[in-house]
């Protein structure tokens, strides 16, 4: 799967927190349709740009009946209902108990409650817990059996079938985030050659695909030294555009189809 690096600032364009939560869900919905792994979120900029940019898009990522329970109702949240949902393996799950079966996966949450920890998985009803997590801490589960007892075992994300959603995590600046980066990296710009030209072969799972703000690509916020980052390809997937600029989601949605295209996200 291919992660996304994605500015802060990328919500700016927006002129009210309404549509900022409506922009959020399209970039949310882009990564979910083509299995992203990772959503960067670089600073640039105002440092609360970012926080709230990464807030609606794990919002967007959280199984619905897990949402009150993660994040609580914030300003950044307000408008977080205007997000379509995301449709993906971990959302289509049934909350009824009695439909469990062995090797049934879902995301639950850990929850203190009669100074015993327990774990909500919206069944209806809490779960005993004897991990390590935390209460408060996001996990996943497979269960073992169905009811009454509903055994289960904590499991890694990967373990879970299908696509389970990607993880968002915030980071420093753009140059800092592809220092740390240890895969092949792919630049969205049009100062880079056309897509068909420039991949040859297909993007791994280690392969970060960069883009730059509403305000500034890529290469204006590295100061002109996107010719110093390791193992990276400037690509322009839209060559001969008619428009002036492709909006972020735009770019996104067109990026990510043309690498899926080539078997690059699956």
């Amino acid at each position: 799967m291919v992660s996304v690096a994605v500015p802060g600032s990328s919500l700016s364009d927006e002129p009210n927190m309404e549509g900022r939560a409506r922009k959020a869900s399209v970039i949310a919905r882009a990564c979910a349709i083509f299995a992203v792994d990772q959503v960067l979120v670089y600073a640039d900029g105002d440092r609360r740009d970012g926080e709230r940019l990464a807030a609606l898009l794990r919002y967007a990522e959280a199984p619905q009946y897990l949402r009150r329970a993660l994040y609580p109702r914030t300003a950044a949240l307000r408008y977080a209902g205007v997000m379509s949902p995301l449709g993906i393996s971990s959302h289509s799950v049934t909350p009824d108990p009695r439909r469990i079966t062995a090797g049934d996966a879902r995301e639950a949450v850990v929850v203190s409650a009669r100074g015993r920890r327990f774990i909500d998985a919206g069944l209806g009803r809490l779960l005993p817990y004897h991990g390590r997590a935390p209460p408060g801490r996001r996990i996943t589960v497979m269960f073992r059996g169905g009811p009454p007892g509903l055994p289960y075992k904590e499991v890694g994300r990967s373990e879970a079938p299908g696509y389970w959603g990607y993880v968002v995590r915030e980071r420093a600046g753009l140059r800092r985030t592809l220092a740390e980066w240890e895969g092949r990296v792919i630049i969205a710009s049009r100062r880079g050659r056309p897509a068909g030209r420039a991949l040859r072969a297909p993007p791994d799972g280690g392969t970060l695909l960069v883009f730059g703000s509403p305000e500034r690509d890529v290469h204006e916020i590295l100061g002109g030294r996107a010719g110093g980052v390791r193992d990276a390809t400037t690509v322009d997937f839209f060559p001969g555009q008619s428009t002036r600029t492709v909006r972020l989601e735009e770019a996104l949605l067109g990026a990510l189809s043309v690498i899926n295209s080539m078997g690059g996200t699956s």
